[in-house]
């Protein structure tokens, strides 16, 4: 059986658990963008706007300090995505 280097292994292995890491945490953020929409409607959003949320439970971070910005991608001149 041929042996695989530890390193590189290791850094490959660390590259694919930031990538799921980053995922879920897009999965935590649904709640604060529904949260953002009930509070601002989508036909208010102009190119430009940013929102930014640092209620540590919204965020869904657990410390104090957590800052997420959410902003609105426009096309044709229709919120697409954020």
């Amino acid at each position: 059986m041929r042996r695989l280097p530890i390193i590189a292994t290791l850094l490959v292995l660390g590259a694919v658990g930031v990538m799921i890491a980053l995922g879920f945490w897009q999965l935590d953020r649904r709640a604060q963008k529904e949260a953002m929409l009930a509070r601002y409607p989508l036909s208010a959003m102009k190119p430009g706007d940013a929102f930014i949320a640092n209620d540590p439970y919204l965020a869904g971070g657990s410390h104090l300090p957590d800052i997420s910005i959410i902003t609105p991608v426009h096309q044709d001149g229709e919120v697409r995505f954020f």
